[in-house]
């Protein structure tokens, strides 16, 4: 009876652990940008609680706000800051396979593979018949697809 039970607890854990661990892969970068947005805000409100002259400054802070949001890239920015040097759980890897490392313009691609380990594994099947250990070929996982200009695609990102 007290073994059952036992059993029963500690699955019920490993299975919330394993439900929260997802959620927390999926959710956290949001969670992240939104707490960076909230510490943003509090800045702000503090400044314009502290200065003697807080309109001027508000008007300045949403107006530089308005620019960067049309100028700039506040997702791509945000992006990276949360997840520098690996994909955002928004972001697509597009893996690319070039059979003669010194002509690039050869090229083997797949859209949407996953993620970085996807696309690795991509990469060493792809080589697996002409070039199991990749001395002759390369490849590259795009990550954050932002524009394409002709037949070059532009990445926030491009990792090994």
């Amino acid at each position: 009876m007290f073994r059952s039970i036992g059993t029963w607890v500690v699955q019920l854990v490993h299975d919330w652990t394993n439900d929260f661990l997802s959620w927390l892969a999926i959710y956290g970068s949001f969670i992240a940008a939104f707490l960076i947005i909230v510490v943003i805000a509090l800045g702000l409100h503090l400044v314009w609680r502290i200065l003697p002259a807080r309109w001027p400054l508000l008007v300045l802070a949403v107006a530089g706000l308005i620019v960067w949001g049309v100028l700039g890239n506040p997702v791509e920015t945000i992006t990276g800051w949360i997840s520098p040097h690996s994909p955002a759980p928004w972001e697509s890897v597009d893996a690319f396979y070039y059979p003669d490392k010194s002509n690039l313009r050869v090229s083997l691609e797949t859209h949407d593979v996953g993620g970085l380990a996807q696309c690795r594994t991509w990469a060493n099947s792809a080589a697996k018949q002409n070039d199991p250990r990749l001395e002759r070929g390369d490849y590259h996982c795009g990550v954050g697809y932002l524009y394409a200009q002709g037949s070059l695609n532009s990445y926030r990102l491009t990792v090994r």
